[in-house]
């Protein structure tokens, strides 16, 4: 039972990365990297509003709009936009699944 579930879980792999959301994302990303120093800023923008989400402190629209404003020069840029876009579709698409696959199982959470 064990090798069959990491087989489904490999042949979920592959189609995750034949997805549309997933190949969108790493054509832009591909793209993106093009221009590295803006894909580094790009990537020091994701770490912040990252740690931002950690902390509870995304919902904060101070915190959130001073990050959008430090990094006002680079969400203004097309494909800065078109890649966190599509970051965004391809995390709630992995979410959707996580839930599916999750959604039967009992890990006993109720003392969070």
């Amino acid at each position: 039972m064990e090798d069959e579930i990491m087989e489904k879980a490999s042949e979920l792999g592959a189609l995750i990365l034949q997805s549309d959301e997933y190949r969108k994302y790493d054509e832009c990303r591909q793209r993106l990297k093009e221009n590295e120093e803006l894909y580094q800023k790009v990537n020091e923008y994701r770490e912040k509003n990252f740690q931002l989400q950690l902390k509870g402190e995304a919902e904060n629209t101070h915190s959130g709009g001073k990050l959008a404003d430090k990094y006002e020069e680079i969400l203004d840029i097309h494909i800065v936009i078109e890649y966190l876009n599509a970051e965004l579709m391809l995390c709630r698409r992995l979410q959707d699944i996580s839930e599916v696959l999750l959604s039967g199982v009992d890990l006993d959470l109720d003392f969070l």
